[in-house]
């Protein structure tokens, strides 16, 4: 079913066009696949989030705690600090129903799937 539910998409123009961007627009739209099956019915309980991202892992598993409480990094403003506040508040909220939200980073091998999708969003036009 997993399969089934993968999605492929642009990210929206008017944001940052960057790679660590992408990731976090990616698992945000994730987080609304959950969400809208939620909403139909379909129980779920835990939600494992698997990437290449070191940096969407690092950021949604240790650095995002610092970052609610201080809004900076290391007296910087935050990079791409607003879009993971809002995949955080995402995260929260679908934890607040009691589903468990864990972030995986994986090799490049064990994400072909994404990287065809990517690919192929990439070839769309707009």
């Amino acid at each position: 079913m997993a399969h089934q539910l993968n999605l492929d998409g642009r990210v929206p123009c008017h944001a940052e066009q960057t790679t660590d961007f992408a990731e976090i627009f990616a698992a945000i739209q994730a987080l609304e696949v959950v969400n809208n099956l939620m909403i139909t019915g379909q129980y779920i309980s835990h939600v494992v989030m698997k990437t290449t991202s070191k940096f969407l892992v690092t950021a949604m598993t240790k650095l995002v705690w610092i970052w609610v409480e201080r809004k900076i990094n290391q007296g910087q403003p935050l990079v791409n600090g607003p879009p993971v506040a809002h995949l955080h508040e995402r995260a929260s909220a679908l934890e607040q129903n009691h589903v468990k939200i864990s972030f995986c980073q994986v090799n490049s091998e064990y994400n072909e799937l994404a990287i065809m999708l990517a690919q192929e969003a990439a070839r769309k036009r707009v």
